[in-house]
């Protein structure tokens, strides 16, 4: 009788994700959100949960107000990429943060980029994407001159060309470029380490749609998951990445891929929810590579310590520096 009484308790939860189809929105908002074919990590990431919870999803690009309206009236189901407000709580349910809008201070090699607000910059001219939305942090502080951009691109043009003081820029968009581009990202540009906005980014559905709360819990599995097997470092194009990923309050280093790099890495990317100032009691790092777990880098096999991708595998240039 006991394999019956597994099958009629386990059969409702499978069948709870069986069926399930959801129609996504959400604005161009790069590196998060973009049109089809272009970088969208957010959108990369909720995919791949979702599908790995067998759910399946749609997806459309429209104007952010038009998504929101649509999320509140029913005409979509969620959104990949939202900042959490209590507005939105009465009628969307939140994932737990998966990533984070960090936007950085970005000058002309020799600048001062030390600032870690936006109100330290008075006096300065600023180029911003104009079509983002900022946050009360930046589009609340006066005496900063904004210049409106169309895009990174531009506003990069604005800077070499002194038309700009400091321009802001995504840090995973930074990480990108200096991973690619990192001979003329030394030669050309001084990065802050500080971000100036710094907001978590959730996927969001319904409440009011069936299944909600079920989609979310194993939305925040799915990712968990792509943490631990390297999958979330490989969707954002990075080496490492730093995250507690077995909840003993120890954060562990994350590699994509077998190629550790010939020494210890200096930095990772902070998985959202993971506390910076957290490390072993012997101060000495945690790696986590291909499912296996080391206490310290001298641990780590030799046949993981091969050099990591260089700029030549750069399937595009991001950025253009023209003079």
């Amino acid at each position: 009788m006991r394999p019956i009484l597994f099958l009629i308790v386990f059969l409702p939860i499978v069948a709870s994700s069986q069926g399930i189809q959801l129609h996504l929105a959400s604005s161009v908002w790069p590196p998060f959100t973009n049109e089809e074919g272009r970088k969208a990590y957010s959108r990369e990431l909720v995919v791949e949960a979702l599908n790995r919870a067998n759910i399946r999803s749609d997806y459309q690009i429209h104007d952010f107000t038009i998504v929101i309206t649509g999320l509140n009236d029913g005409a979509y189901d969620g959104s990949p990429a939202l900042w959490y407000t209590e507005e939105r709580d009465r009628f969307l349910r939140f994932s737990k943060p998966y990533l984070e809008n960090r936007l950085v201070l970005v000058g002309k090699k020799g600048s001062d980029v030390s600032a870690t607000n936006f109100s330290d910059l008075k006096g300065k001219k600023v180029a911003l994407v104009g079509s983002y939305a900022y946050g009360d942090g930046v589009d609340t502080v006066s005496g900063v001159e904004i210049i409106s951009g169309l895009d990174i691109q531009g506003n990069l043009e604005l800077l070499l060309d002194g038309k700009a003081d400091y321009m802001l820029v995504e840090d995973l968009v930074i990480r990108y470029i200096t991973k690619y581009q990192e001979e003329d990202v030394r030669k050309y540009l001084e990065i802050g380490s500080n971000p100036i906005v710094r907001r978590s980014l959730h996927f969001g559905v319904r409440r009011d749609m069936e299944n909600s709360a079920y989609i979310i819990e194993r939305f925040n599995e799915k990712i968990l998951e792509m943490v631990q097997d390297g999958t979330y470092n490989k969707i954002l194009e990075l080496d490492w990445i730093r995250s507690d990923v077995d909840g003993d309050g120890v954060s562990e280093l994350v590699l994509s891929g077998k190629k550790a790099g010939v020494d210890a890495p200096k930095e990772a990317y902070m998985v959202p929810g993971s506390n910076p100032f957290v490390k072993p009691k012997t101060d000495v790092d945690k790696y986590l590579i291909d499912g296996h777990s080391y206490s310290n880098w001298s641990q780590v096999p030799n046949k993981y310590k091969a050099p990591n991708a260089n700029a030549t595998n750069a399937p595009v240039s991001l950025l253009k520096f023209k003079f």
